[in-house]
């Protein structure tokens, strides 16, 4: 039984739950072990502000922790290949790491620009040549010319559409933006059988 995607709790745990139904893609209910989302709680919502206050954001050093305590938990029925990428790794144009994760039944857990200074994680399912099709785990959102919501059918279906073009713009001022280089981070996700 694969388990339907979720939303946030909050405003801040965009990449715990984006990691979760990452696995709930890959993985059927019964083969996740509770140790993979003990893990992901255990290393995300790591961030501090500036008022020292804790829990307020994932780091992308949080994000690698759990891609190679990923890469070597390994069991007969849960293998993943777990793969960070950041800065120019990431980007959508011929030969990339996104479209090959996702041609091979991958999933993509993708940092774009949010809102103000704020950065997101979103969930990558498919991608054709001119649309990523994703799951954006924040409630919904307000459209815009390169992207747009649809209502989501529940289960593991997207509910967001963002034209690649638009996605992969190297700026930071607009949401669904993959940003500058120096900003860039994904994580690429697949199920070993």
């Amino acid at each position: 039984m694969r388990v339907p995607f979720r939303f946030q709790a909050s405003e801040y745990d965009c990449v715990p739950t984006t990691l979760l139904n990452a696995l709930n893609y890959l993985f059927d209910r019964k083969t996740i072990p509770p140790l993979a989302i003990q893990r992901i709680f255990m290393y995300c919502l790591d961030t501090v502000t500036s008022k020292q206050t804790l829990g307020h954001g994932t780091s992308g050093y949080a994000v690698q922790l759990f891609a190679n305590w990923l890469n070597e938990y390994q069991t007969k029925e849960f293998s993943v290949s777990a793969r960070y990428i950041s800065g120019r790794e990431v980007h959508l144009s011929q030969n990339n790491l996104i479209a090959q994760t996702l041609n091979e039944n991958g999933v993509v857990a993708l940092r774009v620009k949010s809102t103000g200074k704020q950065w997101h994680y979103i969930l990558g399912l498919r991608l054709d040549s001119e649309l990523l099709y994703a799951f954006d785990p924040y409630p919904k959102r307000v459209n815009q010319s390169g992207y747009h919501f649809e209502k989501w059918q529940g289960e593991q279906s997207h509910n967001l559409i963002i034209r690649r073009e638009w996605l992969d713009t190297q700026s930071n001022c607009s949401p669904y933006f993959l940003g500058s280089y120096s900003e860039r981070e994904a994580l690429l996700l697949k199920a070993i059988s």
